[in-house]
């Protein structure tokens, strides 16, 4: 079944990875942050919690394994949602830490701040996933963004400046976590549909077929252009919790750019 729906490669098509399991959940505090990281114990699952991991953990190591076997070069994400979910598999199942390759990112944001701290839906929740990656040997996680984060600049929504600051912030902190691939990040066109007259349905152009381009357009055409092939290499302390600033290092020159921004823009 998997070979007939195989995703050729293809001059816009680049196959890398197989993601499991569509925004799934064990229990109701896992959108949340591990209490392992306020330095309380961890919360123990209930029987039916741990029934659900038992499938999740099967499922995944029969399905990782046949990819792998089939092919060897494919990456195996679990899963395509939030970044708490892997945590306990990660802790818990050599099996799991044998085959996984990383997580497919679903963190939606909306008009939250990009910088706010761990809250639900927040992208510095990516702290303890990074972490607990490495923990479990998986150094260089892949982290591709498969779904959001979605900042809506329609009347009732984000003003359009500010719907290019917070995409540009978004962007940002999340190549600070190793979410390079940010293929959910940035819709092209609004879209005209149900899914365009609500958060989801943002983009850095009006809705087709006027396609006129937004703040965002311009501000992602600089983000790009003077960030291209450089990655980014650490967070440098500014003196103040409102004032952030990133180093990126181009691969090849080692040259250097800094990008600075405020919470106000």
């Amino acid at each position: 079944k998997l070979k007939q729906t195989e995703t050729k490669p293809g001059p816009l098509t680049r196959p890398m990875f197989v993601s499991f399991f569509p925004e799934p959940g064990l229990g109701p505090w896992a959108g949340g942050n591990w209490p392992t990281y306020w330095g309380e114990p961890d919360i123990p699952l209930t029987p039916d919690q741990e029934e659900r991991y038992r499938a999740f953990e099967r499922a995944f190591v029969v399905g990782a394994r046949a990819v792998k076997k089939e092919w060897p070069n494919a990456k195996c994400l679990m899963p395509h949602g939030d970044p708490q979910f892997p945590l306990p598999f990660l802790r818990r199942s050599a099996e799991v830490r044998a085959l996984i390759d990383g997580m497919a990112v679903d963190i939606a944001c909306f008009e939250r701040l990009p910088e706010e701290q761990w809250h639900q839906v927040s992208l510095h929740r990516l702290y303890s996933t990074v972490q607990e990656f490495r923990n479990a040997g998986v150094t260089n996680a892949f982290l591709p963004m498969y779904e959001g984060p979605c900042v809506p600049g329609k009347p009732g929504a984000m003003t359009r400046q500010a719907q290019a600051d917070l995409m540009m912030r978004n962007s940002l902190i999340l190549l600070a976590y190793g979410v390079d691939i940010q293929l959910g990040g940035f819709a092209a066109a609004e879209c005209a549909n149900y899914w365009g007259e609500q958060h989801y349905g943002s983009g850095m152009c009006h809705r087709m077929p006027v396609v006129m381009p937004e703040a965002a357009y311009a501000a992602f055409a600089t983000l790009s252009r003077h960030l291209n092939r450089k990655n980014f290499t650490r967070w440098l302390p500014t003196g103040s919790l409102s004032v952030y600033a990133l180093q990126f290092r181009h691969y090849k020159t080692g040259e250097l750019t800094h990008v600075l921004w405020t919470v106000r823009g």
